[in-house]
């Protein structure tokens, strides 16, 4: 599978939310709020500095393709 083209703004977004679930400071976007809290409860137990990126980027593409599947695109 290819990449995916995602608004620059998501980068900081996203940060925020590997934040929110490592359960530092953060200011995750309301509107990434539920799925935040969804990423946490999953992963609360093997999160870490080390994979916290890797977690999220993985869902993100579970986003993407999800979408794209819906779209009858792929």
């Amino acid at each position: 599978m290819g990449l995916a083209s995602l608004p620059a703004r998501l980068k900081e977004e996203l940060e925020e939310v590997e934040k929110y679930i490592l359960g530092d400071a953060h200011m995750v976007a309301d509107y990434h709020l539920a799925w935040a809290e969804e990423l946490k409860v999953r992963y609360q137990e093997i999160a870490n500095e080390a994979n916290i990126e890797l977690l999220v980027r993985e869902e993100v593409g579970e986003k993407v393709f999800e979408g794209t599947r819906r779209c009858r695109c792929f």
